[in-house]
């Protein structure tokens, strides 16, 4: 089975009204579900389980030449060009914990004032000048922790 998801998966839109076993209505139309729910498994030992592939349909694309915002409940795989310094990069925090990912595009030789992030040795990487950079975030709830890797061809 395999399903396409844009952006957030939301589950209770997917099975509103459905009266299924293990959940219960909030009174607002959405189902909650009570169990361990599953995608492609009859037998779900987590909370959410997906087996096989969640692909996700969306790429967020957004642009910087001064400041940006990047709205990870938008989607958590998101674009940032930069067709000049980012000197002011916000990020909107995610309704909760997860991992998120930034592909950054240099148009030049760009550099991004970066919002609270907790990088490795505790600083920001230099940006590949007129080249294509990965960025992983993992945000605990409370702060992001980053990774990079750099000049991908």
């Amino acid at each position: 089975m395999r399903l396409s998801f844009s952006g957030f998966l939301v589950f209770a839109m997917l099975c509103l009204n459905t009266g299924i076993a293990g959940a219960t209505n909030d009174g607002a139309g959405h189902e909650i579900f009570l169990d361990n729910v599953g995608i492609g498994t009859l037998s779900p030992r987590q909370r959410l389980e997906v087996n096989n592939t969640a692909v996700f349909s969306t790429l967020v694309a957004n642009t910087c030449s001064g400041s940006a915002t990047i709205n990870w409940n938008a989607g958590n795989k998101q674009l940032l060009t930069l067709n000049g310094n980012c000197t002011t990069l916000n990020f909107t925090a995610p309704l909760g914990v997860g991992n998120f990912n930034l592909k950054i595009v240099n148009t030049g030789s760009y550099t991004i004032t970066w919002p609270a992030v907790k990088w490795p040795g505790g600083n920001a990487p230099t940006l590949t000048a007129s080249g294509t950079d990965m960025v992983s975030f993992f945000y605990d709830g409370t702060a992001y922790y980053a990774s990079a890797a750099f000049d991908f061809k």
